[in-house]
C-alpha cells in the first residue's frame, strides 16, 4: 500500500474505511468528530493513494485509535500531525473514505479528429460528433451524466457506464449545440451516492462549408482545401483524371458554385490523408479518405465562377 494507507471493506482500492500502518500493524485511522477534520484527512488519503479526489466522507464508529489532525494539502498522511486529542485518550472516530479520479471527457468530429476539454473544439454546421465520457476503472457500473449549458437552453443526458465510458451522439450541429458541455459520473458505493465531474469541453459551432477554393480570383475557383483535424488542409488525390473528376464535382456542388468547367493538371506532390469520391456525394467528407504517400493537389474552375469557360 502506498505508504502504509489502505482502505479497506469496499469494492475498489480506492474507496473503504481508512487504515494506516502504525507502529508495526494496521490500525484504524481516527479523528476528531469535526467534518472538516474528515475532509481534510480524506482529501490526503486520496492523493496518497492515487485514487483522484475525495467524493464523499462517511463518519465511523467511535475509536481510541491514534488520530491525525491534516491541512488537507499534504501528500501523504505520515505528514499529518497527531490528534492531540488521541494523546489525551479523547474518543475519536473512524471514517470511511470514496476517491475518484476526475471523470474524461471528449469529442470526436465526423472526420476521426478527437479534441479534449482544453481544446476548445470548433465544429462545423450541418455535421455530425459524439461526446465521449470515460472514468478509470474504480467502480463497477454506474451513469454518466452529460450536462449542456448553452446561450438559450439547457439539457441532460443519462446513459449507464459500459466498460467505464458513454458515448452521446449528435447530428447536423447548429447554434443550438454550441455551449459548455461536462460529464458527471454517478455510482453507489457503501450505500452512499457520490458524483465526480470532468472539467468543461467548449464547443463551438461555425462555418457553413469545411472546404474552400483558394488562390482564385472567386470563391468557385482555386485549389481545394478542406478544415480537418483542426486545421485547413491541400486536398490530395491520386493522380488519375477520373478520381480528380469525381473530387471536383463534389467539391462545386458543396459549395454550391455549380458542375466542374475545369480541372488543372496535377501541382503539388503531398503527403498525407486524400479523398475518393464516387462524385455524387453531397459533401467532401462524404468521401472515403485514406493515407497515402503518392497524392496531388488539386486545382479547380466551378460553373459559377465568373469568366469560366465551357467544360473539358
Amino acid at each position: 500500500m502506498p505508504g502504509g494507507v489502505r482502505l479497506v471493506g469496499g469494492d475498489s482500492r480506492c474507496a473503504g474505511e481508512v487504515e494506516w500502518y502504525y507502529h508495526g500493524e494496521w490500525r484504524i485511522v481516527g479523528t476528531s468528530d469535526d467534518n472538516s477534520y474528515r475532509t481534510d484527512a480524506s482529501a490526503v488519503v486520496c492523493r496518497q493513494m492515487r485514487c483522484g479526489s475525495s467524493v464523499s466522507v462517511i463518519p465511523g464508529n467511535t475509536t481510541r485509535e491514534p488520530g491525525v489532525s491534516c491541512f488537507g494539502t499534504e501528500s501523504a498522511l505520515r505528514e499529518c500531525g497527531i490528534d492531540k486529542d488521541s494523546i489525551l485518550n479523547v474518543t475519536l472516530s473512524s471514517f470511511t473514505v470514496i476517491c475518484s479520479v476526475q471523470p474524461d471527457i471528449y469529442l470526436t468530429d465526423s472526420m476521426g479528429g478527437v479534441f479534449r476539454g482544453h481544446q476548445e473544439p470548433e465544429m462545423f454546421r450541418g455535421s455530425n460528433f459524439t461526446i465521449t465520457c470515460s472514468t478509470q476503472p474504480q467502480y463497477p457500473g454506474g451513469s454518466f451524466l452529460l450536462t449542456f449549458i448553452g446561450s438559450n437552453r439547457t439539457q441532460t443526458q443519462t446513459q449507464p457506464a459500459v466498460n467505464h465510458s458513454a458515448v452521446f451522439l449528435f447530428s447536423a450541429a447548429d447554434d443550438s449545440h454550441q455551449g459548455n458541455y461536462r460529464c458527471v459520473y454517478n455510482n453507489y458505493v457503501f450505500s452512499h451516492n457520490f458524483y465526480s465531474e470532468s472539467q468543461l469541453l467548449f464547443l463551438t459551432v461555425t462555418r457553413t462549408d469545411d472546404v474552400r477554393l483558394v488562390g482564385g480570383d472567386s470563391h468557385c475557383a482555386g485549389e481545394v482545401e478542406w478544415y480537418y483535424h483542426g486545421e485547413w488542409r491541400i486536398v490530395g488525390t491520386v493522380d488519375m483524371n477520373s478520381f480528380r473528376k469525381r473530387v471536383a464535382a463534389v467539391v462545386c456542388r458543396q459549395l454550391g458554385c455549380g458542375s466542374t468547367v475545369s480541372i488543372s493538371p496535377p501541382a503539388k506532390r503531398i503527403h498525407g490523408t486524400g479523398c475518393q469520391c464516387s462524385g455524387s456525394e453531397p459533401r467532401l467528407r462524404n468521401c472515403l479518405t485514406r493515407l497515402a504517400t503518392n497524392l496531388f493537389s488539386l486545382s479547380v474552375v466551378c460553373s459559377d465562377h465568373q469568366g469560366a469557360g465551357e467544360s473539358e
